[in-house]
């Protein structure tokens, strides 16, 4: 759509943190747009339901529930190393004063767009078929990611992932460039924490949403 693509023109900077129990999750972030005031947000998944907060008002996202259980904010760390391929040891360093075994290592392109697509297509709209899915995997380019892994314990306590995305995909022809970097870092990994639902009656309609970016 021509509205989102205007949008993301430019750079997107998202940053944030929140905790994560099990399935329920609660992330605070600003994201910063190239041309728009920096918008503060908030998403929260909880009790199988998914929770949007933008500009001081909570939503319930109307998504089915299947797709929302899909949601498992707790398995990321143990996906992202499913993403590894080719790996191979950088050394040690120290992260949130813990040493952690630094590897360095190629994506598994179809890999990542396997556990991706339901995501984008209960979220975004966007069905990716096999060829879709091959077509896409083609045009990622740039495709690392480093991972420190604890050594006392064996859990991920950072990651870093760098996709470059060259265009040639016809279901995502408004996107002829792209390039997503991000980094997750863990910290209090055992701690005990609360996460409570928005106290809310409104309702965001993805939808709708979709219908009027799309115009």
């Amino acid at each position: 759509p021509k509205l989102v693509a205007d949008a993301f023109a430019g750079p997107v900077k998202v940053v944030g943190e929140g905790p994560v129990n099990g399935d329920d999750l609660s992330f605070d972030f600003d994201a910063t747009v190239q041309g728009l005031p920096p918008l503060q947000a908030n998403v929260t998944k909880v009790g199988g339901e998914l929770f949007a907060g933008v500009l001081g008002t909570d939503y319930r996202v109307a998504l089915p529930r299947p797709a929302v259980a899909a949601i498992v904010p707790a398995r990321l760390p143990s996906m992202l190393l499913t993403w590894i391929a080719t790996p191979r040891i950088v050394g040690r360093e120290d992260v949130d004063d813990r040493t952690a075994v630094h590897v360095n290592a190629t994506i598994d392109s179809q890999r990542v767009l396997d556990d991706l697509a339901p995501l984008l297509a209960s979220v975004a709209g966007v069905q990716l078929g096999a060829s879709d899915r091959t077509l896409l995997g083609n045009a990622l380019t740039t495709k690392t990611i480093d991972v420190w892994i604890g050594v006392d314990d064996l859990v991920p306590r950072r990651v870093a992932v760098e996709l470059d995305y060259r265009g040639g995909v016809r279901r995502l022809q408004a996107v002829r460039r792209a390039r997503l970097t991000f980094t997750l870092v863990f910290t209090k990994i055992g701690d005990p924490v609360t996460i409570t639902a928005p106290d809310t009656t409104n309702v965001l309609d993805l939808d709708r949403l979709r219908s009027l970016a799309s115009r």
